[in-house]
Parts: C-alpha cells; sequence; structure tokens
C-alpha cells in the first residue's frame, strides 16, 4: 500500500538549476522530508528483495530512491534540477549548512562539494560543465 504526502514546500529551487544535487542522511525518513522541501510528492514505496525503493515525483517526473536494506547506515538520493551554484550555496548558509573543506574531481568531469548540517545529513552539490 503507498504512502502518500501533500505539503506545501517551505522554499523551493524551481527557479534555480542543480545538475545533481545527493542528500546524504541516516534515515529515508529523513530523505523523503528533505525531499519534500524541494517540491517532490511521494508517490509510493515498493520491496526490492531486501532493499526498499521509494517512490517520488516532480513535475511529471519520478525519482527513486534506493535505501540499502535495514541495516544501511546512510542513504544516498540524486535530483536532477537547473543550475546555480551560487543561489544554492547562499540558500544552503542560511539554512545552516556549512561547506565541508574538501572538493572532489568527479573525473574532469565536474566537482563535488559537500555541506555538513548538525542535524545528522549533508548535502553533496555536483557541478558539471
Amino acid at each position: 500500500m503507498a504512502r502518500i504526502w501533500r505539503y506545501e514546500p517551505d522554499f523551493a529551487f524551481k527557479s534555480l538549476a542543480i545538475h545533481h544535487l545527493g542528500i546524504h542522511v541516516k534515515s529515508l525518513f529523513k530523505a523523503v522530508t528533505v525531499l519534500q522541501t524541494y517540491g517532490f510528492v511521494v508517490e509510493g514505496w515498493k520491496q526490492i528483495e531486501e532493499e526498499h525503493l521509494c517512490f517520488l515525483r516532480k513535475d511529471d517526473k519520478v525519482l527513486e530512491i534506493i535505501e540499502g536494506g535495514e541495516a544501511a547506515e546512510w542513504y544516498h538520493v540524486s535530483v536532477a534540477m537547473p543550475l546555480d551554484d551560487r543561489l544554492i550555496e547562499e540558500h544552503l548558509y542560511r539554512k545552516g549548512y556549512r561547506r565541508d573543506i574538501q572538493t572532489y574531481d568527479i573525473n574532469g568531469v565536474g566537482t563535488s562539494n559537500f555541506y555538513t548540517h548538525p542535524l545528522c545529513f549533508s548535502v553533496e552539490l555536483v557541478l558539471t560543465g
């Protein structure tokens, strides 16, 4: 049975654009909560062997979150959006995130910047050229 949440996001990145936004969280619930603030709506859940798949929908595009089973320590979510890294970083700072010292090069394709937050989850912003 699908669990569906409807809500009004407190902010939106509709006018911004991120090529890849990865959200690392301690629980699937936090992943869903964070994504809801980006305007995604949970459509349902599906059990696949030991993993759980969460389907979210935004603007007729489906996003999948794969949870690594009951013993997983963190989950990774990827979101494709338009890109304006300066505005995104400003927003993350206002929300309490602080940029990690390390920036990772991704095989010459782009860079990966991590932002940490005291609530035990972090955001990975990947900028592709």
